[in-house]
């Protein structure tokens, strides 16, 4: 069960990785959807400070600020 749950989280992460190098919004914003907040934000922790940025650029303010609120406190953009 444990290899199963890293592999999904790699292939969220590759997935989230690859829609905002591409500056894919709607991927970004299907990928947060279909995922849920938590798992964009644990997705994203492992990021830089610039890719987090981009990502909740990508989504709408909901999303954005639900993410955010689950980003670690040092990773958050939005108070």
């Amino acid at each position: 069960m444990l290899f199963r749950s890293t592999h999904a989280n790699d292939t969220l992460r590759r997935a989230l990785r690859a829609a905002i190098a591409a500056h894919r919004p709607l991927v970004v914003q299907h990928l947060a959807a279909s995922h849920g907040a938590a798992a964009i934000a644990a997705a994203l922790s492992a990021g830089s400070a610039r890719v987090i940025a981009d990502a909740l650029s990508m989504l709408p303010h909901a999303d954005r600020v639900g993410v955010s609120r689950r980003l670690p406190r040092h990773l958050s953009t939005t108070k």
